[in-house]
């Protein structure tokens, strides 16, 4: 089991640096004056189209609003922790979705265990 927990954790490490370099490239000019917070925008505004387009509306609409939901507290949580230890969970993407994939994970096994 550790060792299963250890390939998980340096393949997501991976892929989260694979994908800051991403999105820093996607970001456009790298001058400090310019705000990148448009970049998430654009990813939301991504995946609600092709939610909306392939996916019937009483399965999409919930969706978005999940993912929107999930997107505004991440982002009013990273204003509200600003110069606090915790304030880079909340500012990075990849750190917060992370670990809420991961709790959710666990939730899931644990009502799995609970029910079968």
């Amino acid at each position: 089991m550790q060792r299963l927990v250890l390939i998980f954790l340096i393949t997501f490490s991976i892929l989260l640096t694979s994908g800051a370099a991403i999105a820093q490239d996607r970001a456009g000019d790298a001058n400090s004056d310019v705000p990148t917070s448009y970049v998430r925008n654009s990813e939301i505004q991504n995946i609600k189209k092709i939610i909306g387009k392939k996916t019937p509306d009483f399965i999409a609409k919930p969706v978005i609003a999940v993912v929107t939901a999930l997107e505004n507290f991440r982002l009013a949580q990273a204003e509200k922790s600003e110069g606090k230890v915790y304030h880079f969970v909340f500012a990075n993407v990849f750190i917060f979705y992370g670990i809420f994939i991961i709790i959710l994970f666990l939730l899931l096994r644990i009502i799995w265990r609970i029910i079968f």
